[in-house]
């Protein structure tokens, strides 16, 4: 890979991939063999993302958007270190979810949002 490293907006989204896998795997939508290719996947690439640590801005700007959309806490620690890592340009950097409300609020945020093939979740 060429280029900067992405950045995974804060802390967290590591753990809710690895979430979605499980939870994938547990209800049968990834085999015996999907399930640990998925996990080696999100290892891989855990070693080229910039992770934003938490910190007293990233609690500020996670609190703003609480205020201001209707996500989860999740989601808006996920969103502020989106914001954080954008240095507050928000249409300098992609978000990827599948979430309607966590697209609902980035977009009202002024980010790009790409939803990957396969639709949305519910919210």
């Amino acid at each position: 890979m060429t280029g900067p490293s992405p950045s995974n907006p804060s802390f967290a989204p590591a753990v809710e991939c690895a979430s979605a896998v499980a939870r994938a795997e547990h209800e049968g939508l990834l085999d015996a063999t999907g399930a640990p290719a998925a996990f080696t996947r999100l290892d891989a690439l855990r070693h080229v993302w910039r992770e934003v640590e938490p910190t007293p801005d990233l609690r500020d700007v996670a609190r703003r958007l609480l205020r201001s959309h209707l996500v989860r806490a999740a989601d808006a620690i996920q969103l502020a270190g989106a914001t954080l890592a954008a240095q507050h340009k928000p249409g300098s950097l992609v978000v990827v979810t599948l979430d309607v409300r966590l697209e609902t609020a980035a977009l009202r945020e002024g980010f790009v949002v790409v939803r990957p093939v396969g639709g949305a979740v519910e919210p």
